[in-house]
């Protein structure tokens, strides 16, 4: 449900920020196209985490990456007028 409500917020503040319907088109189909690059790419670091580091450090870096990149959306968020 949380998640729901994250993609919700994305979704409504990126619609706010896009110039035209076209704009913001073109963003999601940016956005789309870097989430898979970066899903490709994290099935093959994931896995050599978990081989090289061991099974904490990959459970580990889920929540880290998490909130690393959450931090810069909700001081986004809070610093909106």
């Amino acid at each position: 449900m949380l998640q729901n409500l994250f993609c919700l917020l994305f979704m409504g503040i990126s619609f706010i920020y896009s110039f035209a319907g076209r704009g913001y088109s073109a963003f999601m189909g940016r956005y789309s196209t870097l989430v898979g690059s970066a899903a490709f790419v994290m099935m093959f670091v994931g896995s050599n985490t978990v081989k090289f580091l061991g099974w904490r450090a990959g459970a580990l870096m889920t929540p880290g990456m998490m909130g690393l990149l959450a931090a810069p959306f909700f001081i986004c968020l809070t610093g909106m007028n």
